[in-house]
């Protein structure tokens, strides 16, 4: 991100009512707790950076999912997990694993809504006396008041005290929510809960469970600022039940199997743009992505992908075998680009949000839109908006392209006009009958390899029958994908706009074969329908 942004961030995190510890080794915890016998929370996770220093608790929740808060997540971290362990400053006590991808709730906004994230790891952790996963509420459902709960962590025991080897844990009692409500006011919603008595958490101890007869049910997310000791106000907890449809969609992903991604369109691997599969959000919940060795290995996985998205400038053509769309004939379309070069498309959904292809989204790329473009060249042509939150999928597969879809949030909110309007999608999960006409726009190449055109191009398609597109595509085509063939097709920098049909966009540019030309094969598209409840989310969240 720019100088700029960062320092705003840097503003906004000062004022941040939780600190989070990033302090080595020590011999401090949980405030007023005592040492947890040890392995008798087998679900408890030291998350920590690649150097070994302990900065968050976190919980097993699964063999590959690990639950902590939003905020522990930083941009530009790569973070491992330490299970089994109970001293963490013991190399011997725990097992390491690194932590794979990142999954932000779409609605966290740093200032303490929301403080939810799951940690997918790089390998499942294996069942032990020492370690097993916890389980989590299996409906939305608040606690009642007065009820004892437990809290653990490798914290501090003291405001700025370091952090602890060995894991220490506390009683406390949940407080009955009006009462909680008058202290924290507008800093506390229904989504949260709180808990107070004589001990509670520190720095370090963040995304830790509350655990309730034996069921996590809140994530530690915030305090008084600069107050462990004698706090006034009561501990926050994010209310974990609030959050099921999100949390089941993410376990559910990794049964997605990855499968071997077939063709090589021909890029170096140094020019492709790599995409990664989580939420990631330019705020101080900010995900970075993965280490070296691991973005090595995606970067040859993207050289194999059906569909590789330009980034390069300029240039004089557009959709395979389309033409010139009509000035403003289509005011939803957006230019997303990096460093003012066109890469992807993308079309306005509400007037703060822009939906995408999850593969455009680039670690460490801040992104902008150009709305009400024609001539992308041309700096009057359109309106410039920087990018303020990235909301892929959490179900995204880079190496598959499954759910292939996301939504940028912009800095502000859009103003309609003859060339700036938002286009409707489908209110329902329904899928497109064979032999619909439709039609898609972008800037994009019409050619393998060449390059994005100045003008916006569009061109009539043909909805293929699900069947027949299977036999082409076999196992590479998914219920939550649509397939459109014809004399036209889409092509590098076209990724990310929409398939419309009867003035309804119902798809997103996904990938197509490895050479635009060859329209043999139907060009596939992410279906929108399929992921409405995630959108409905998303969008309401402004």
């Amino acid at each position: 991100m720019g100088a700029a942004t960062l320092l705003c961030l840097q503003l906004a995190a000062s004022m941040l009512l939780l600190v989070s510890s990033s302090a080595q080794g020590g011999y401090a915890g949980i405030v007023n707790g005592t040492v947890a016998k040890e392995h008798s929370r087998p679900y408890m996770v030291s998350v920590q950076k690649k150097n070994e220093e302990h900065i968050c608790g976190g919980f097993l929740v699964s063999e590959s999912f690990v639950m902590t808060a939003a905020h522990c997540i930083t941009w530009g971290v790569d973070l491992t997990v330490v299970v089994g362990g109970h001293d963490i400053t013991n190399q011997k006590s725990g097992t390491r694993i690194p932590v794979k991808y990142y999954h932000v709730n779409p609605g966290y906004i740093p200032e303490t809504q929301n403080d939810i994230a799951i940690l997918q790891l790089t390998e499942g952790a294996k069942q032990s006396n020492s370690v097993k996963w916890i389980s989590i509420p299996e409906k939305d459902k608040d606690i009642k008041g007065a009820e004892v709960c437990s809290v653990a962590g490798w914290g501090a025991t003291k405001t700025k005290g370091p952090a602890n080897n060995l894991l220490l844990q506390a009683d406390v009692v949940i407080m009955k929510r009006k009462e909680c409500n008058q202290l924290w006011k507008g800093y506390f919603s229904e989504k949260m809960l709180c808990a107070s008595g004589k001990a509670g958490f520190c720095q370090g101890d963040s995304g830790g469970p509350l655990v309730c007869k034996n069921k996590a049910v809140g994530v530690v997310s915030f305090y008084e600022r600069n107050n462990c000791n004698n706090p006034k106000m009561p501990n926050v907890y994010t209310r974990i039940s609030a959050y099921l449809p999100w949390i089941k969609s993410i376990l559910k992903s990794v049964k997605q199997s990855a499968k071997t991604v077939i063709d090589h369109i021909g890029e170096d691997v140094d020019e492709l743009h790599v995409s990664y599969p989580l939420l990631m959000r330019l705020s101080l919940g900010v995900v970075n992505i993965m280490g070296a060795a691991t973005l090595l290995c995606l970067q040859l996985a993207a050289s194999m992908l059906l569909l590789v998205f330009s980034s390069a400038q300029g240039g004089y053509v557009g959709i395979v075998n389309g033409k010139v769309a009509k000035n403003h004939s289509r005011p939803y379309m957006v230019s997303v680009q990096k460093n003012k070069g066109h890469f992807c498309g993308g079309f306005l959904v509400s007037e703060s949000f822009v939906m995408t292809a999850a593969h455009c989204i680039t670690w460490g790329v801040d992104l902008t839109v150009v709305v009400g473009g024609h001539d992308i060249t041309n700096q009057k042509s359109g309106t410039r908006i920087p990018v303020k939150y990235y909301h892929v999928n959490p179900g995204y597969i880079p190496e598959t392209l499954q759910n292939d879809i996301a939504i940028l949030q912009l800095t502000e909110g859009v103003k309609q006009s003859n060339s700036v309007k938002w286009i409707s999608i489908p209110k329902k999960n329904k899928d497109i009958k064979g032999a619909t006409n439709c039609s898609v726009a972008g800037w994009g190449a019409t050619k393998t390899n060449g390059p994005p055109n100045n003008l916006l191009l569009e061109a009539n398609v043909l909805i293929m029958k699900r069947q027949e597109c299977k036999k082409l595509w076999k196992t590479y085509l998914s219920e939550k994908m649509l397939c459109a063939s014809g004399r036209a097709g889409f092509c590098q920098g076209d990724s990310g706009g929409p398939l419309v049909c009867k003035n309804k966009a119902v798809g997103v540019v996904s990938f197509t074969d490895k050479n635009c030309n060859n329209l043999k094969k139907p060009n596939v598209y992410t279906r929108i329908s399929a992921y409405l409840p995630w959108i409905k989310s998303i969008l309401k969240s402004v």
